[in-house]
């Protein structure tokens, strides 16, 4: 092997950035209704990083504002997320297409069950967040696919542009009536 090859090597070890983004299976609304247990419009209370294994985990805690179903108004809510900031180390992961809440978040948040409790269903895309009362188009660092004949190709997922809140939240009651 040629002495430079372990130096490039090395080199290019230290000025590569890791991986920034997620490719995700993009779920309709009525599929993310339909693998949630819960969906309401949240205000964030508290979120708090915690080991799992060799994993960070966020409990994330929400007082329901309007509920869609699975919850009560004034009801709060605990759910999880993969990644976080470890408070008392300079430690912390992040996981692509995973939402991240703070404190005094609004979000239309989707649940559902898993391993260790309620989960945002769909990772970002079951997270709907809200600014004033507009509700903003789906993100997180992924990216929404579909499946064709043909392979993959990206969507921009069922809430692709910013609309009024109160009407994402019409339109999901619209759905489950519809059932």
């Amino acid at each position: 092997m040629s002495p430079v090859r372990p130096v490039l090597l090395l080199l290019l070890a230290f000025l590569s950035r890791p991986a920034d983004a997620a490719i995700v299976e993009a779920l309709s609304a009525d599929a993310l209704l339909d693998r949630s247990r819960v969906v309401c419009l949240f205000e964030v209370t508290m979120t708090r990083a915690r080991w799992a294994g060799d994993r960070v985990l966020t409990d994330v805690v929400g007082r329901c504002e309007r509920p869609v179903f699975g919850a009560a108004a004034g009801e709060t809510v605990e759910w999880y997320v993969e990644g976080g900031v470890m408070e008392d180390a300079d430690v912390g992961m992040r996981v692509p297409g995973e939402p991240s809440f703070r404190r005094g978040d609004r979000a239309i948040v989707f649940l559902s069950d898993a391993a260790f409790g309620l989960r945002v269903t769909g990772m970002s895309q079951g997270a709907v967040f809200v600014r004033g009362e507009t509700a903003l188009p789906l993100g997180g660092g992924a990216t929404f696919a579909v499946r064709t004949g043909r392979g993959l190709r990206s969507t921009a997922g069922w809430h692709a542009s910013p609309r009024p809140v109160g009407e994402v939240l019409g339109d999901l009651e619209r759905r489950l009536r519809a059932r």
